[in-house]
């Protein structure tokens, strides 16, 4: 079950299971727009490659990996593409670095797992993720918003929670 608490550009999210995961990621596809940015942060094994995972599914894309090697991986062919980029092996990166500007540019959603290691990264419509332990198998998850139509997609999934 999923219980919420919100406030005007900030939803707070607690997800007892991994299942419960399973039907965030779909619920966050059913408001994402093309352009978007989400940026997961939390310590090793809170969960932010699963959230990834099961966002991509409900794209559409049926296989993902962490691209902790390959820096950024492309899921080019779910129903909005996606650029997948962990930041953990690396200590500081622009994000010009890695044309992740050109994704948004291109319509892709953009979704950065230790993002706190970009050095330039003011992306125009982004969340930011705060996923954090609970009890057992339960997960804190907190969503910020910034940009309108950043801003709009967290109402929307607010309100798809219900």
């Amino acid at each position: 079950m999923i219980q919420l608490q919100h406030n005007l550009s900030a939803l707070t999210l607690l997800l007892d299971d991994l299942n419960d995961t399973g039907m965030l990621g779909q619920k966050i596809t059913s408001v994402l727009s093309p352009g978007m940015t989400i940026l997961l942060e939390g310590e090793l094994g809170a969960g932010k490659t699963t959230l990834v995972r099961e966002i991509c599914r409900a794209l559409g894309w049926k296989r993902t990996c962490s691209p902790s090697f390959a820096l950024v991986n492309e899921y080019a062919r779910a129903r909005i593409p996606v650029a997948h980029a962990d930041l953990y092996r690396i200590e500081h990166a622009d994000s010009r670095d890695f044309g992740l500007d050109e994704y948004l540019d291109d319509g892709w959603i953009l979704l950065i797992e230790w993002p706190d290691r970009l050095d330039n990264s003011d992306f125009p419509d982004v969340w930011r993720c705060q996923i954090a332990h609970g009890n057992g198998e339960s997960r804190l998850i907190s969503f910020s918003a910034k940009g309108e139509k950043a801003v709009d997609a967290l109402k929307r999934l607010e309100n798809s929670l219900k």
